[in-house]
């Protein structure tokens, strides 16, 4: 069971998890977690641990904007192709009032954590796009990152 962050946007309850799936990762089948959002009952929203309370986080304002923030991953060793994603980084809502909610996936491809921010400007605290590619060279691997973003009005 993963966590869950729960969305509650007029009568609709959206869901927010990370679980993990499995992929082809550099000639293996891996578990890699991914972002997903679904439509849900206000009953699926609640905490994998017992005798946990949940924090309600009220926004209570009209959302002007939602901008999704993507990344194309790809890992290339001997110069072919040994993994290539499209990953879901960030979701950031913009509220009128100029308050926003932002839902980062953790930048470890394992890690199923999504941390949520709210504050203005939370753009920028997103996750280097460089650290993805650190490390892969001491394995012979050459790692490319790249963001892409579509925002919905």
């Amino acid at each position: 069971m993963h966590e869950v962050a729960g969305l509650f946007i007029g009568d609709k309850v959206l869901a927010l998890r990370s679980p993990e799936e499995p992929v082809q990762y550099l000639g293996d089948t891996d578990d890699i977690a991914f972002m997903k959002l679904s439509l849900e009952k206000e009953s699926d929203i609640y905490s994998a641990f017992v005798n946990v309370q949940q924090v309600d986080n009220t926004v209570n304002a009209v959302i002007e904007s939602v901008k999704l923030i993507n990344e194309h991953q790809i890992l290339k060793k001997d110069n072919k192709i040994e993994f290539e994603a499209f990953v879901t980084r960030a979701i950031l809502f913009k509220f009128k009032e100029g308050l926003e909610l932002m839902f980062e996936k953790d930048n470890w491809i394992y890690s199923d954590c999504i941390v949520i921010n709210k504050g203005y400007a939370l753009e920028s605290r997103l996750s280097d796009i460089a650290d993805f590619s650190k490390g892969w060279e001491q394995v012979g691997v050459v790692a490319e990152c790249t963001r892409s973003k579509v925002i919905f009005k």
